[in-house]
């Protein structure tokens, strides 16, 4: 092995409680899910690490005004998180809003 090589073992970062059973079965990475893909995952690091940047900073200062600025709108559209935001678009056509 040379000097370069980082030999250091990769960290896991456990999210969500260390009571067993108290998280769905898919949200452990031990539990192998045809369903709950990298997709998936990534997609909740993108929403975990926007929450964390943009919203927990801010969300006191934000309920103090009582609105939260339209930056934040875009900046949740771009990660995906709009929908969640502020519900479903009722104009599209041809798609029905989840019930």
């Amino acid at each position: 092995m040379s000097d370069d090589e980082d030999t250091t073992p990769m960290a896991t970062t456990q999210f969500g409680s260390k009571t067993p059973f108290a998280e769905p079965k898919w949200y452990d990475s031990r539990n192998k899910s045809p369903y709950y893909t990298d997709h998936h995952r990534k997609f909740r690091d993108q929403i975990r690490k926007f929450v964390d940047d943009e919203i927990i900073p801010n969300v006191e200062e934000w309920e103090a005004k009582n609105a939260i600025p339209i930056e934040v709108y875009k900046k949740a559209a771009d990660v995906g998180l709009l929908p969640a935001v502020i519900g479903w678009p009722k104009d599209v056509v041809g798609r029905d809003p989840p019930p």
